[in-house]
């Protein structure tokens, strides 16, 4: 009879210590419903001046107790507790009660979201989507673009198309393209609910490179939320190594420390020569610009534009600042004379990418150039007015 009585107590006081969780009526030997037992739907509504109800059903296996929804207001919408279901157009917080069923013990504050009553079906828009892979290398294979819908966007279904950009020669087609080229990327998005249909959404421009330098860096994950990227600049260096420089020419030494430190306070900064960085003292012209170029190289420096100092050692020269500095030229306003094509010196622009933004770079120089150098060493060179630049 002892031992009986003290089993007896023992579970009694398993019983109250579980009955005292917030929300949890019942035994702790039976096992308490929670949300995901439950399929709901209905969270998404249109106004037409009825009550919109949320549906809230047991899966298989699960508590088959008598079920209590109840709709509050979220503001602005003044709705007090109730288990009358809304008709106003606004957002309601969902939750719901589980009676006692067999096995099951009672439980109440279940959270079902939030109902949102809208005037409309809404229009799928294109920052409702993360859009990846639109800068690609060629390599016979097939290069899909991939458009996903962020949180609490359109579900529905989506078809992407393709379609050459001139001079790329590509009909429009749902098949992602191979060869090197540009290609105009649209989607459309089937109806869903809560969500119109919608068609011709522009997911950008598909880059194909051919092997070799490519205008377009890869995207990098885009950062949700306000993002700073600090662009910092720096022109006509003049190949001023020396440290003992004056304030005006700084030194590599401190130029190197400085830009450091600017680069340093942000993840998302870019640093950018505007040309003249070679010439000018004796130390960067017996090595024709050598210096300047590891330095440059040492702090990341990937783009320059050209400048007419550039050219004071001849157009070859930029060839070598190129592979000695891992350096990128840019001049989107010097052609080859009578065309409009650009050397292989230098890009008309490129295409930088931080925290999954896209940053276009332009590289122009002074018209005014072949009175600035010799005449015979931008002989094939034209230095158009920038409005020409073909970008």
């Amino acid at each position: 009879m002892a031992i009986k009585l003290i089993v007896t107590l023992f579970a009694m006081i398993c019983f109250f210590l579980t009955g005292c969780d917030q929300g949890v009526i019942g035994s702790p030997f039976l096992e308490t419903p929670v949300v995901e037992d439950f399929t709901i739907s209905g969270l998404t509504a249109f106004f037409d001046g009825a009550p919109k109800r949320v549906t809230i059903t047991a899966n298989d296996g699960s508590s088959t107790g008598h079920i209590s929804i109840w709709y509050e207001g979220l503001p602005p919408a003044d709705y007090p507790k109730t288990t009358a279901a809304p008709s106003e157009i606004g957002n309601y917080a969902v939750t719901f009660d589980v009676a006692e069923s067999p096995g099951f013990n009672a439980v109440t504050g279940l959270s079902a979201g939030t109902l949102i009553i809208s005037a409309h079906p809404l229009d799928p828009i294109v920052e409702d989507f993360t859009i990846g892979g639109l800068n690609a290398y060629f390599d016979n294979s097939p290069k899909a673009v991939t458009i996903t819908p962020k949180s609490g966007s359109s579900t529905g279904a989506l078809s992407i198309y393709y379609e050459g950009i001139h001079p790329t020669v590509y009909p429009r087609s749902t098949n992602a393209p191979a060869e090197a080229g540009t290609y105009a990327v649209t989607f459309d998005v089937a109806a869903s609910e809560g969500f119109n249909a919608v068609s011709g959404l522009s997911a950008g421009t598909l880059v194909i490179s051919a092997p070799g330098f490519n205008p377009v860096e890869p995207d990098t994950p885009w950062v949700e939320g306000n993002v700073t990227i600090d662009i910092f600049s720096f022109n006509d260096f003049h190949g001023a190594m020396d440290s003992s420089a004056s304030a005006s020419d700084p030194g590599a030494a401190r130029f190197t420390a400085i830009a450091k430190q600017l680069m340093s306070q942000s993840s998302h900064s870019i640093m950018l020569a505007a040309g003249d960085n070679y010439q000018g003292t004796a130390l960067s012209n017996y090595f024709y610009g050598e210096p300047v170029s590891r330095m440059m190289k040492e702090l990341g420096i990937r783009y320059s534009a050209v400048g007419n100092h550039e050219f004071d050692w001849g157009a070859d020269k930029i060839a070598q600042f190129a592979e000695d500095g891992d350096t990128v030229f840019l001049g989107a306003n010097i052609f080859l004379k009578g065309t409009n094509e650009y050397p292989d010196l230098w890009h008309p622009y490129v295409i930088v990418n931080r925290a999954g933004r896209r940053i276009g770079i332009i590289g122009l120089i002074t018209t005014a150039t072949p009175g600035l150098v010799s005449a015979s060493i931008v002989a094939d060179y034209e230095f158009r007015e920038p409005s020409l630049a073909r970008l």
